[in-house]
């Protein structure tokens, strides 16, 4: 409801809103914002999106391992626990002082010697996991590209220097906007979730009406279907753990979109 709110006010408004918030911060605004109303919800779909492939990576060996009941009651369990914990993740994060978050945070409570080499580390610190986190996403990218390719021809068989030229293009691709377009970022990541709520809905559409036979609801109840080795166990909690690590930041972005803002922040502020 406040979303909408916010569309039906002029955009000289919202800025003096913001900009009163700032003062009220004792803080000024410096940056021009490039973010529009759609842009910034398209960003953090795609932070909540990330988080999604990550459980979509490991969904195959659950429901190999573990069978239907896993697969499926795994995630409803996990995401009840990770309410738990993203409450406890909200109340520290709603303790940072500003959105550039952690090394903000840092810089006040280090000792006055140590402030600055203490911010600068804890801020590459943050940049070098991101790094990891994005690098690890593309490689799930160029599996899915050419197992997508594999499905449409069957006779293909893709090696690993395959997966390593897609893995470097599909850097290319998303690195290139950053360096030669910077100001139409924010466009960018608006037709980024226009497009992937389209691709959503047409997948969706063509899945049920392309499936040879539907299966009984029994199935998904069915003991024995796993290859875990694990006769009779609780649905769920032979990989419980790895729904929660993976559903973390989905669940963080359910309760507070704009907290995942800040990562990109730096990036933007220069348009």
């Amino acid at each position: 409801g406040a979303l909408f709110l916010l569309a039906e006010l002029p955009e000289s408004e919202i800025k003096s809103a913001n900009d009163d918030n700032l003062r009220a911060q004792r803080h000024e605004a410096v940056f021009k914002r490039s973010f529009s109303l759609v842009a910034s919800p398209g960003f953090a779909f795609k932070c909540h999106h990330n988080a999604w492939v990550g459980a979509l990576s490991n969904f195959r060996q659950n429901l190999g391992y573990g069978g239907s009941r896993v697969a499926l009651f795994s995630v409803i369990i996990a995401c009840f626990v990770q309410c738990i914990i993203t409450l406890g993740l909200s109340e520290l994060a709603s303790a940072f002082t500003s959105s550039v978050g952690q090394y903000h945070f840092v810089y006040i409570i280090a000792p006055q010697k140590n402030k600055r080499f203490a911010t600068f580390m804890t801020g590459w610190m943050s940049i070098l996991g991101w790094w990891m986190i994005t690098c690890s996403g593309l490689s799930l990218v160029a599996k899915a590209a050419l197992g997508l390719g594999q499905f449409l021809h069957p006779d293909f068989e893709f090696k690993q220097w395959h997966e390593y030229c897609v893995y470097l293009s599909t850097i290319i691709v998303t690195i290139t906007p950053l360096l030669l377009c910077p100001k139409k970022i924010p466009l960018i990541t608006s037709w980024s979730l226009y497009l992937a709520l389209s691709v959503f809905a047409i997948l969706f559409v063509t899945i049920l009406v392309m499936h040879r036979h539907p299966n009984d609801r029994s199935d998904i109840i069915r003991s024995g279907q796993g290859t875990s080795g694990w006769k009779i166990a609780p649905p769920g909690f032979s990989e419980l753990s790895t729904r929660c690590i993976v559903l973390v930041p989905a669940m963080e972005q359910s309760i507070s979109p704009k907290k995942c803002n800040h990562r990109f922040l730096d990036s933007h502020r220069s348009c």
